[in-house]
């Protein structure tokens, strides 16, 4: 059996965003799959006129080790985008009594920006703070996410649904830049329970004139044994 639990909301002129993302209950097929990961994102874009800028994984932690990871602010800082930092965790623990199992995953990152888009005409995105978080039990897992403080991205709905596409574009003439993939979530099988959840993924189109994509907020769990 399965079972969603879905919430999403918009608050203020910044937008908060926050979503509870697929509780799922599942038959135990898990094994190979990791037990937690949680990271800040990555970063993989490239321009005509620049070096490629890639980062596969920032500060990723993992329920197997290493547990915990730190970004310095600026760990990511070239031109046209910018990570300032934060931290991840992943920890599991041992109900004493029932002897369950329970792994929570966790990343929490500030001051994203994107500012590479304006020389094309487009907006400067930035995410004042973000957080991505994955919890298993051997009943099911649970993922959530929240971005605070958004501003570039306009007109987004108060309900946010998973994989929801929001597009980007030149302020003058309506030209699409980029898609910003909001709750863009995966489920590599169906039957294992196992959830993989981007708060913001980023991906440029050829009149961005940077090709690539960026993830804010990456986060993966799988049942417990």
């Amino acid at each position: 059996m399965t079972r969603t639990d879905a919430r999403t909301r918009a608050l203020g002129p910044t937008a908060l965003l926050t979503a509870a993302c697929l509780l799922l209950t599942v038959p135990p097929a898990y094994a190979a799959n990791p037990a937690g990961t949680a990271s800040l994102g990555s970063v993989d874009i490239a321009t005509e006129d620049r070096a490629p800028v890639v980062i596969r994984s920032l500060a990723r932690c993992d329920a197997n080790g290493p547990r915990a990871r730190t970004a310095a602010a600026g760990a990511v800082s070239a031109p046209g985008i910018r990570f300032g930092g934060g931290n991840s965790k992943c920890t599991t623990s041992v109900d004493p009594v029932s002897g369950e199992t329970t792994t929570k995953s966790e990343a929490v990152g500030k001051s994203f920006e994107l500012s590479g888009l304006r020389s094309v005409g487009g907006p400067a995105i930035r995410i004042r703070d973000f957080r991505v978080t994955c919890i298993a039990t051997s009943h099911g897992t649970l993922a959530d996410w929240t971005i605070n403080g958004l501003s570039g991205i306009s007109g987004l709905p108060d309900y946010i649904p998973a994989n929801y596409v929001h597009p980007i574009r030149r302020k003058s003439d309506g030209t699409l830049l980029a898609e910003a993939v909001f709750n863009e979530t995966t489920r590599p099988k169906a039957d294992d329970g196992r959830i993989d959840l981007n708060a913001l993924h980023l991906k440029f189109l050829p009149e961005s004139r940077i090709t690539g994509e960026v993830i804010v907020g990456r986060v993966a769990c799988s049942p417990t044994d």
